[in-house]
């Protein structure tokens, strides 16, 4: 049996940038199911190159290993490492020197969920009322939160918040964070670029996430465009409804 899921999943280029720059997807691979967010940077239009690469080289992946014995977690890394080797190749080209993309994702086999991490993007979950951010942001702020040497108020509203201290694109990358969750009926996953949580907090978020799936994304993306999100916004929001054997 395959997992049921609702899903509903949108983009918008923001109230700043000239061009969207984030990517996304979301397939079922045989009796698996997979949704990703990547969230380019790097030069005019070359942020788009890079979170068009991550995600097609991951889904690419994930085809070319439907059937393998090869243990999941395995394949989901290599994917995401090969996704990284294309982006930099592809900026050796001089117009897209120093690209990059964070890369956020799930991937469902069975009663097993996987999320896969890199970057500042974010994945949430909302089990029985309860909301949980399941990603830790690589940043130069969220660092500092850790070692004690700023508070979250501070790194939310710091002017380096969006210094990244880990995405594809960049030599020393090795793998993306992976953790291994259980998917059950009734949990609602939400995967985000930053362009919507640097207008609107997690309250917000955890309220929208009880409405269907396609109001949560149109209403999320409508309240950070009023706020004048300075990036582009992508929400994927889906809620699992039977889970695969």
């Amino acid at each position: 049996m395959k997992p049921a899921i609702r899903i509903f999943a949108a983009s918008d280029m923001g109230c700043v940038r000239k061009n969207n720059e984030d990517n996304f997807k979301y397939m079922a691979e045989g009796e698996d199911f997979w949704a990703a967010v990547a969230d380019g940077c790097g030069g005019e239009m070359a942020g788009e190159v890079a979170s068009r690469i991550a995600i097609d080289v991951f889904a690419q992946e994930i085809d070319k290993n439907q059937g393998s014995p090869r243990d999941i977690v395995f394949i989901l890394r290599d994917a995401v490492v090969k996704a990284n080797r294309a982006i930099l190749e592809e900026a050796k080209q001089a117009d897209k020197r120093n690209m990059g993309t964070t890369f956020s994702g799930i991937y469902m086999r069975g009663k097993n969920l996987f999320t896969l991490h890199a970057g500042d993007s974010r994945i949430y979950r909302k089990r029985d009322g309860r909301f949980e951010q399941l990603t830790e942001d690589h940043t130069w702020v969220q660092d500092q939160v850790k070692r004690g040497k700023m508070t979250q108020d501070e790194a939310d509203h710091h002017p380096k918040s969006g210094v990244l201290l880990r995405a594809l694109g960049t030599p020393d990358f090795t793998a993306p964070d992976i953790d291994f969750l259980d998917g059950r009926p009734g949990d609602v996953i939400l995967i985000s670029s930053d362009g919507l949580h640097r207008v609107v907090s997690l309250e917000e978020i955890s309220e929208a996430m009880d409405l269907d799936q396609e109001t949560a994304v149109k209403m999320l993306i409508e309240t950070a465009l009023k706020r004048g999100s300075p990036d582009n916004v992508t929400v994927i929001a889906m809620k699992i409804e039977a889970v695969g054997e």
